[in-house]
């Protein structure tokens, strides 16, 4: 921990100088609830037999089929929690990998390349967002071993390949 109540300075002189907000030493994230993460499981689980499915139709099965009270809206904030990511070819705009994960991890982002590099091989360029688990050492090292270029979208600027997700997403 950076930040020490036992240290010599006191905790806001420590955050000012970490140029940090005491509320951002003292929050404590909540994270999801019990209901919203066995929700996230079944949308998960539903959505990878069948990936063409929309908010309308997985409400409707979630109703129907499993039994719970939910709407659209829920769905659709749901599905917004949950990452995507999709591995797809600039040129064509086809998507050769994807994966839906109710975490964005290092871990689940460099298995879903992994899974792209031995299925279609290896691209001479990959492009994503400055996400900490597209920078992470693991990811980063998938990348280096197989000899493939790294680009990264800058900070500030319109996220092309996150655009592409996104309207892959959306058109589910």
């Amino acid at each position: 921990m950076m930040v020490s109540k036992s240290g010599t300075l006191s905790i806001t002189d420590q955050c000012g100088i970490l140029g940090i907000h005491r509320s951002g030493f003292y929050y404590m994230p909540e994270g999801e609830s019990t209901l919203n993460l066995m929700l996230m499981q079944f949308i998960d689980a539903y959505f990878l037999k069948h990936p063409h499915t929309g908010v309308v139709t997985l409400c409707a099965y979630l109703c129907l089929s499993e039994g719970f009270t939910i709407n659209v809206k829920r769905v659709r904030r749901l599905m917004r929690l949950m990452g995507l990511m999709a591995v797809i070819d600039v040129k064509s705009r086809y998507v050769l990998h994807w994966s839906v994960s109710n975490t964005m991890g290092a871990a689940w982002c460099t298995a879903v390349l992994s899974e792209t590099i031995a299925l279609y091989g290896k691209p001479q360029i990959l492009n994503t967002d400055q996400g900490s688990q597209f920078t992470s050492h693991e990811f980063q090292k998938v990348l280096t071993d197989n000899e493939i270029q790294i680009s990264m979208d800058g900070k500030g600027t319109g996220n092309l390949s996150c655009t592409w997700t996104s309207k892959l997403y959306a058109s589910q």
